[in-house]
């Protein structure tokens, strides 16, 4: 049945539940929506399910109907007249509906906020972290519960968490200039939920990079949470081919807390984990940088390639901060080969566009790698090489030449020479 003829069944008989399923089934593309009229149509089903005559699952059916085209056509759905009025009903309806209707009800919270549909109540946010939060309280009490089941519901309270997170700091906290306090205790459930179970670390990341200063202050469980991002990216890195969008989802997390974390006081053990993380360490300057097994080395490498851009200007913005924004130091860091494109793009201060001849830490400003004093007389050797004219260098190539041939005529050394001993086998003839 096409989308159009099951809306204009349901509309001749919308209390019908056979009807209402029937029209819930023709509408699952954006193309079907658009040939009902889009928005609109979404506006004309919500009436149905803000007037109370229809039974309980025939209005749960309906409201994911209306749910399902404000995903599908949400980039217009600040249109959606009836949106605000949604927003409210699934706000009531929350506390009393099954674990069904409460799946929809977030979701229509969490299109409708991302959003910031006008005239949306700013008090419904506010309601909306409340009833999410216990929600999230409500499943963990459930640890008899099916494990999947249970992880399905964590997820679609997640998923429902961000966006509702990110417009409710927007709209009300940079009014009130305080913190929800609704939001200091959803945070650390996260955080929990992150570092016990694997497989809701990366729903959380987008949670706790919103809120870092609320999760911060939870010292001993954002630390374990670092902790756990830092073995998971370590698993990344390690395969032969990193996954780009789990190390893009990682660096997202890791990547904004660097900020915080610099300025905040106690969180000394956090910003040695992201210094361990993003910048290369002593052992990782006894070669060039990006040549050995440790995450800021594998990180400066991937991130080379052209895929990796993206992950590649993160990484960089964190070194930038920890360096504390230092052009010195932050070429020092990671060499200014790694620092180059970073420092033009975003920080350059100064008009200088090259490296330095050598660091006065000890390191090479190219390679970062640590200058021993042997690889510092190399460094300067070649540097006085650089600077000889032509005229200059071949004087010195003929003073060692005439060196060499004095050694072997004292029987020091015992060679031939490469050009000599091709012409005397024929393989090579003088031109005049």
């Amino acid at each position: 049945m096409s989308s159009k003829t099951a809306y204009e069944d349901f509309q001749s008989e919308p209390q019908d539940p056979l009807l209402c399923d029937a029209l819930k089934m023709s509408l699952t593309t954006a193309q079907a929506w658009t040939q009902i009229g889009g928005i609109s149509a979404a506006d004309d089903i919500a009436t149905h399910v803000l007037d109370g005559s229809l039974d309980e699952a025939s209005t749960l059916n309906l409201a994911a109907t209306v749910s399902n085209g404000y995903f599908l056509l949400r980039q217009y759905i600040t249109s959606a007249t009836k949106a605000p009025e949604l927003v409210n009903w699934a706000t009531t309806t929350y506390p009393d509906t099954d674990e069904r209707g409460k799946m929809i009800c977030r979701r229509i919270l969490f299109l409708c906020s991302s959003e910031r549909i006008e005239g949306l109540n700013v008090a419904t946010l506010a309601k909306g972290l409340e009833l999410g939060l216990t929600d999230l309280q409500d499943q963990l009490e459930k640890k008899k519960q099916d494990k999947n089941l249970l992880l399905q519901h964590l997820r679609e309270i997640l998923s429902g968490f961000v966006c509702l997170i990110t417009v409710y700091k927007t709209v009300r906290e940079d009014q009130e200039k305080q913190t929800s306090e609704t939001l200091k205790q959803i945070v650390p459930h996260v955080l929990t939920l992150a570092t016990q179970n694997p497989e809701l670390l990366y729903p959380c990341i987008p949670i706790i990079s919103c809120r870092p200063d609320v999760a911060v202050e939870s010292q001993k469980l954002f630390v374990t949470y670092l902790e756990t991002l830092e073995v998971q990216l370590k698993q990344v890195l390690c395969a032969t081919y990193p996954d780009i969008t789990a190390l893009a989802q990682l660096l997202y997390g890791l990547a904004p807390l660097v900020p915080i974390v610099t300025t905040v006081d106690g969180a000394e053990p956090a910003r040695e984990i992201l210094c361990r993380v993003f910048l290369p360490s002593d052992e990782d300057r006894k070669e060039a940088i990006g040549k050995t097994k440790s995450i800021p080395s594998r990180l400066l490498k991937v991130t080379e390639e052209p895929e990796f851009q993206d992950c590649k200007f993160l990484v960089n913005e964190a070194q930038w901060v920890l360096c504390e924004e230092n052009k010195d130091k932050f070429t020092d860091a990671i060499g200014f080969g790694y620092a180059a494109g970073y420092l033009t793009g975003f920080a350059a201060s100064s008009a200088s566009t090259g490296p330095a001849s050598n660091s006065g830490f000890g390191y090479d400003k190219v390679t970062g790698q640590k200058l021993t004093p042997e690889l510092q007389e190399l460094k300067k050797l070649q540097e006085q090489i650089s600077a000889m004219s032509p005229e200059e260098k071949e004087r010195e190539a003929e003073k060692l030449m005439y060196l060499f041939n004095r050694m072997k005529e004292l029987g020091i050394v015992n060679f031939d020479h490469p050009m000599r001993a091709a012409q005397e086998s024929g393989r090579f003839e003088e031109l005049d």
